[in-house]
Parts: structure tokens; C-alpha cells; sequence
């Protein structure tokens, strides 16, 4: 009997021995290999987050400036060197173009073993290159050694403890086990994403409660069901390959419970568990996100249609003066189809001419200034436009100067209403020559310019004789039209330079500028006198008319030193004149300039 218990004993001893050194084993093996998976999905995760969220601040430089991105390396090389968060493990970057030549790295050596994930560069929904995020796991190595030398000492230890006191420490371990093993159910129930399992047939094998809220499976049997239930776009295949997608986070679409569609994000990772491969799936929801990159496609849709509609030319230009954009009014303007206007330089758009004078305007603007300028442009039939043309900077948010954009307003039609006005201002409205105003204006010129000479000029002021008695007997019509005959010979008789103007009912002043001598202002009145005295015809020819004119003649500076002086020896001179009628006079005796 006591060969028996001890040999039931040593049995037993062996036994637990034999099952001591497995569970000591199982420690020493499983604790640093669960530790190296979780530290490792974690930083392969953490990773793969990395490299999208420094792909997307890539992106959104592309999308800002699709041509010239890949030359911006200070910027890209400041993207490369971000480093996210409180992150400890040596990490690098880069940012590769879509034939994987290097446009930026940071510049920081990784010792291996190295993890590396990347995330697409897009340009409007295409991959124009990745990002590459690297960390060196030599220190979850270094970590993972020290948990393995804490798993042997814990095995050890294990395996004393169950030698000495099997069934406490036995009763011990499983209790452990099944905390832990609830714990990690908890984790797993409570995230707030949504988390699948497959077999490596696409079946379903679990979803927790995010996920079922997700899929809208809650309280249903899933067990059973196939992947492409959940996830049309994903085969599950018997070598368990993903067809069409690859491992990592992909973006797809998901039907829920009613058949419903919806956008998701999906983390792929594969997994043994039990000696069987296992896909697990982390779904998120990016319905949300989804709409907000409608709502700013449909944003910039807007402002184009805007832009494309708005009753001014707009266009825009990069820093090289190149077109990006120009709305049908600018192409229809100059003449140009979308296809031909957009990459030529303002040069080809404008001429060389007209880009030789307009070009420091255009550098003005890149230098960050707005401006605002007046042009003329003539058009293919000749016709002549007056252009208002507005430079504005386009500066992004970090102060650099992108280009600038260019509104321009035709403002022919103000331009010829402003002259209208000016016209109207200083010109008789009835003869068409200068007024009062206009009048003065010009003799004050013609003094200035005669003080700078030095030089003389001539003011004649003209009466007509017998206007009264016809514009009495023949009414204020026929008196009008004798006006406007009056005032066509009178030009005829001067010079282009010379200056008629009406200042009064029948009364007009002659300027005549750059006299060489008094008798030159002879000629001109004996020559205004005589044409005068030739019969007008009248009311389309049937009514002759017959007046005469009498004029007065001063010389600046030698009978007077001003305007108002001269004005007055001017008019008595014509007063003096008009007693003998149809004569002229000088307001003193004539001087001969040698």
C-alpha cells in the first residue's frame, strides 16, 4: 500500500512536475509573445495612423497647389520632421512622388528591425505618391527581452509554487487567466469602434456591440454569416487572400442589416489564433466625414460657377504668370477656347506689347501688394475698350504668395459718358467749340507757355454785325443756323493749333498762339472778315443772309501783362471796331516784333 502511495505519489509528483513545467512553460513563452503582439499591432497602428495623418497635411498642400507641391521641399521637408504626440520609439520619414523618387525626409537613422507603413498622396482622388512612416522596434525588442527574463523568472517561480502548492497557485493562474480573459471582453465590447472577426473561409465569427450597432445586428445570430453580408467589396478566399484589397487601413463601403449602403474605414490585420488564421476588421463609420468632402466639393463647385458667371472678367495666374483659370467673359473678351487659354503665359495672352507695360503691375502683386490699374485694349475689329483691371494677391495661411488673381471691368461705356460730360462742360453746345470756361483755360496756357518762350500771342474778340436784325426777322432757328455756319468758317480761316471759342451770344474769341509779328493777326482778321461778308444760304438754300464782323485785337505780353487786362483792351478794341462796322482794331498801335 505504501508502495503503492508513493508510487501514486511519485505519479503524482511527476505528474504535477510534468504539469508545472508546462504552465511554467507556456509563461515563459506567451507572456513576451502576447506582449510582443500587442506592443506591435499597437505600434503597427499607431504607425499606419501616423502615415495618413501626415499624408493628409501633404494632401491638402497638393490640393492648394497641385502642379508645384512637389517642388516645395522646405515645406515638405517641415511635414517629414512632425512628430505626433508624446511618441518615444525612433521614427523617420518620408515623402515619396508616384515613381517612389524621394521628394523630403526626415533625417534621423532607425536601427532594425524597422516597421514601416505608408498612406497615399491624392490629387483629386489620385495617388500622386505616399507618405512613409518608419519606426525602429529595437526598443520593443529591448522591452520585450526584459519581459521574456520576467517571464522565465515568473515561470520559475511558477514552477516551484506548483510543486509546493499546486492546486493554490493552480486556482491562482485560472483565476487570472479568466480576469484577464474578461478584461480583454470588456476592452472589446466597450470600444467605440466596430470590430469583426473572420475564418479564413469569410465567415463571421464574432461582432461586438459597436460593430452590431453598426451593422444594425443587434440581438441576431451572426455566427454563420458571410463577409460579403457585411462587406460586399471584400472576397474572402480558401488561401486566405484578400482579392482587390490589400492589408492595412482601406476605405469601402458596408451593408447594414436593411440592405443600406454606407461608407466605411477598415483596418485589416490577420491573426492566428488556436493554430487558425483569423482576419480581424476595425470599422469606422466615415459617412460624416463623407459629406463634409461633398459639402466642400460642392463648396468649390459653387465659388468656380461663381467665378465662371460673375458679369466682370476674372482670371487667375500662378507666380510664373501663368493662366489656371479665366471665365468665360475673360476668354470671350480675348478671344480664347478653356482648352487653349489655361497654361499660356499673360505674355501670349496680351501681347508683348501690351504685357511690356503692364508687367510691373503684375510683379507688384506677386510681391503681395494689390493694385489697380487703367488700360486700353483694342479689339479684333478695331474697336477700342477702356479696361479697369484689379490685381489681387493669392497668399496662403502661411503668408507666401501663390499667384494672384486678376478682375477686370470694361468701363468703356463710363469712360465716353465721363468725356460726354467734360464735352458738355467746356464746349458750346450749339457751335461745338470751347465755352467761357474752356476759353480761359486756354489763355492761361497760352500766357504760361508765351513766359517760358519767351514768346507773343494774339487774342482777337469778334463781333457779329447785323446778327440781331436777322435772328428778329427771321426767328431764333435761322438765327441758330447762322451761328453754327458763323462759327465752321471762322475755324476754317486758323490754324489747328489756333483756339475759337463762343463766349456770348454772337460774340467769339480767337487765340492765336506763337505770333511772329502783329501783322500775322492782321491776316487772320481780314481773312475771318472776309469770309463773314460772303452771303450766307440759309433754311436749306432758300434764304440768303449778309452780316459782318467787327474785331478787336490785343499781343501779349507787349499790350498787356495779364489775362484779365488783355480781355478788356481786346474787347474795346473790338467796341472801337464796331462803330465803323465790319473793320478790325487794334487796341494800340501795332508793334513789330523784330
Amino acid at each position: 500500500m505504501n508502495q503503492a502511495v508513493r508510487r501514486d505519489a511519485r505519479i503524482l509528483a511527476r505528474t504535477l512536475r510534468w504539469i508545472a513545467g508546462g504552465i511554467a512553460s507556456i509563461v515563459a513563452l506567451c507572456v513576451p509573445l502576447g506582449y510582443w503582439l500587442v506592443v506591435y499591432n499597437f505600434q503597427a497602428e499607431a504607425t499606419s495612423v501616423d502615415a495618413e495623418i501626415h499624408a493628409e497635411m501633404v494632401t491638402e498642400r497638393i490640393n492648394t497647389n497641385p502642379d508645384l507641391w512637389r517642388f516645395e521641399i522646405p515645406r515638405l521637408d517641415a511635414i517629414a520632421t512632425i512628430r505626433r504626440g508624446t511618441q518615444t520609439l525612433p521614427e523617420s520619414h518620408s515623402i515619396l512622388d508616384i515613381q517612389g523618387q524621394i521628394l523630403a525626409q526626415s533625417t534621423q537613422p532607425l536601427a532594425a528591425p524597422v516597421m514601416t507603413r505608408s498612406a497615399p498622396l491624392l490629387d483629386s482622388g489620385t495617388v500622386v505618391g505616399h507618405f512613409v512612416s518608419s519606426r525602429s522596434l529595437l526598443p520593443q525588442l529591448q522591452s520585450t527581452a526584459l519581459v521574456s527574463l520576467f517571464a522565465l523568472l515568473l515561470a520559475l517561480l511558477i514552477y516551484i509554487s506548483l510543486s509546493v502548492l499546486p492546486l493554490r497557485e493552480l486556482t491562482h493562474t485560472l483565476d487570472t487567466l479568466e480576469q484577464e480573459r474578461h478584461r480583454l471582453r470588456a476592452v472589446v465590447d466597450n470600444a467605440v469602434e466596430g470590430i469583426l472577426t473572420f475564418d479564413t473561409q469569410g465567415a463571421v465569427l464574432s461582432l461586438n456591440p459597436a460593430a452590431q450597432t453598426m451593422f444594425q445586428y443587434q440581438d441576431l445570430n451572426m455566427p454563420g454569416r458571410h463577409a460579403t453580408d457585411l462587406l460586399p467589396q471584400i472576397d474572402l478566399t480558401d488561401s486566405g487572400h484578400l482579392t482587390g484589397l490589400r492589408l492595412g487601413r482601406v476605405e469601402t463601403v458596408a451593408r447594414r442589416h436593411d440592405g443600406t449602403l454606407f461608407p466605411i474605414e477598415l483596418a485589416l490585420s490577420r491573426a492566428m489564433l488556436n493554430g487558425e488564421a483569423q482576419w480581424i476588421a476595425i470599422a469606422h463609420d466615415i459617412t460624416e466625414r463623407r459629406q463634409i468632402e461633398q459639402s466642400l466639393r460642392d463648396g468649390a463647385e459653387e465659388l468656380r460657377l461663381f467665378a465662371e458667371n460673375v458679369p466682370v472678367m476674372t482670371v487667375s495666374f500662378d507666380v510664373h504668370q501663368r493662366c489656371l483659370f479665366a471665365n468665360k467673359l475673360y476668354k470671350r473678351f480675348f478671344g480664347f477656347e478653356t482648352s487653349e487659354i489655361v497654361g499660356l503665359h499673360l505674355q501670349d495672352i496680351v501681347g508683348a506689347k501690351v504685357h511690356n507695360e503692364i508687367e510691373p503691375h503684375f510683379l507688384q502683386a506677386l510681391r503681395g501688394h494689390a493694385v489697380i490699374y487703367h488700360r486700353t485694349h483694342q479689339l479684333a475689329n478695331g474697336e477700342c475698350r477702356y479696361l479697369e483691371v484689379k490685381l489681387l494677391p493669392h497668399i496662403d495661411a502661411q503668408g507666401a504668395v501663390l499667384g494672384c488673381f486678376t478682375v477686370t471691368t470694361d468701363i468703356t461705356e463710363h469712360v465716353l459718358a465721363a468725356q460726354q460730360l467734360d464735352r458738355v462742360a467746356h464746349h458750346d453746345t450749339l457751335t461745338g467749340l470751347p465755352n467761357r470756361l474752356l476759353f480761359n483755360d486756354r489763355l492761361a496756357q497760352a500766357i504760361s507757355q508765351a513766359r517760358r518762350g519767351p514768346s507773343q500771342f494774339a487774342l482777337l474778340y469778334l463781333d457779329l454785325d447785323r446778327f440781331k436784325q436777322v435772328n428778329d426777322r427771321l426767328g431764333h432757328f435761322v438765327g441758330d443756323e447762322l451761328l453754327q455756319a458763323v462759327a465752321h468758317r471762322i475755324r476754317q480761316q486758323v490754324r489747328e493749333s489756333d483756339t475759337v471759342a463762343r463766349i456770348g451770344g454772337d460774340e467769339f474769341a480767337i487765340i492765336l498762339p506763337n505770333i511772329v509779328k502783329s501783322e500775322e493777326a492782321t491776316t487772320v482778321a481780314k481773312k475771318i472778315i472776309n469770309t463773314l461778308t460772303d452771303p450766307f444760304l440759309l433754311c436749306s438754300h432758300k434764304q440768303e443772309v449778309r452780316i459782318g464782323a467787327s474785331i478787336g485785337i490785343a499781343i501779349y505780353p507787349s499790350d498787356a501783362p495779364d489775362a484779365d487786362e488783355l480781355v478788356k483792351l481786346a474787347d474795346a478794341a473790338m467796341y472801337s471796331a464796331k462803330l465803323t462796322g465790319n473793320s478790325f482794331r487794334f487796341c494800340a498801335t501795332p508793334a513789330t516784333i523784330a
